[in-house]
């Protein structure tokens, strides 16, 4: 998303503080009327670093982006094989689909905190009204200890009910979840 100074300068909170545009904003489908509805309607917290907020602008835009997850039709198991890309931004291989998101109106805004009076907008996308969680390799999971054998458990169940949309413009594979996961899942616990 690129914007001109003067348009970035609009750009305010409901506290009146300042949003700028980011070096890292990841953004698909977010105009500038849309950013700026979103971001008078958040009050940011005066003691966080990093912030984010989902908000419904269904009333201001109706169904305006594609959602970012894809609920399948069928449940995949983990041997069937599926389709992957490493996204934009991502280390880790995502299951992806090449059905059609459906529409939705819930934005997902990420943002820093630079000082008391202005913020740096980090991540703004359309968002999905299903929320799958952590995907079964995400960082934050740790395979090393039960705990994260079983946190991964839950999440493969709960990702095999659902997919990121197909990106043409990355490359794919084919593989299974349990491919992905003995290949990819350990290398960031080493």
């Amino acid at each position: 998303m690129r914007f001109s100074s003067e348009e970035v300068n609009e750009i305010k909170f409901a506290d009146g503080s300042d949003l700028s545009i980011g070096e890292f904003t990841h953004s698909e489908e977010v105009t500038l009327p849309i950013l700026i509805v979103a971001a008078c309607r958040v009050k940011p917290h005066p003691y966080l670093l990093n912030q984010h907020v989902t908000l419904d602008l269904i009333s201001q835009h109706g169904e305006w982006g594609k959602s970012n997850i894809i609920r399948l039709e069928e449940k995949v198991n983990i041997d069937d094989k599926i389709l992957f890309q490493i996204r934009p931004g991502q280390k880790h291989p995502s299951h992806v689909s090449k059905k059609e998101p459906e529409r939705t109106s819930l934005i997902y805004l990420e943002f820093d905190k630079i000082n008391d009076s202005s913020y740096e907008l980090r991540a703004a996308y359309p968002r999905s009204k299903y929320d799958p969680g952590e995907e079964p390799i995400s960082p934050h999971i740790d395979p090393f200890c039960e705990e994260g054998r079983v946190e991964r458990d839950l999440c493969l169940e709960k990702w095999c009910n659902y997919a990121y949309p197909y990106n043409s413009e990355v490359d794919s594979f084919t593989s299974s979840w349990k491919e992905v996961i003995n290949e990819y899942g350990d290398e960031y616990h080493w």
